[in-house]
């Protein structure tokens, strides 16, 4: 996720865990504004990250991006590999479709 209003969650979860954030210092004016997005939130996720995912949302929107997004309000992080359920295998098959209409186009 993109650092947004003065935010720091991103920057901290990184030295936390040891990830490296490309987008470091940019912002959702950077992105161009024809790349289709989908992002997935984990609603049991770390309240922090879910943060930094719904300011994402309102400043996508907000410039009118093709974002497609799917909320699944149960699940913790990595649900994709920790939750077996069919609400989590829906939302893995439009992440596919997604891809496979934006790939293959």
């Amino acid at each position: 996720m993109l650092y947004l209003q003065g935010s720091t969650n991103v920057a901290q979860a990184a030295k936390m865990f040891g990830f490296v954030n490309p987008r470091a210092g940019r912002s959702v004016d950077d992105l161009p504004r024809d790349m289709p997005l989908f992002i997935v939130r984990a609603g049991q996720d770390n309240p922090q990250l879910n943060e930094a995912i719904d300011r994402f949302m309102l400043k996508a929107l907000s410039r009118n991006l093709p974002v497609t997004f799917a909320n699944h309000h149960t699940a913790p992080h990595s649900f994709d590999v920790m939750d077996d359920g069919e609400t989590t295998r829906e939302v893995i098959r439009q992440i596919l479709s997604f891809m496979r209409f934006h790939l293959l186009a």
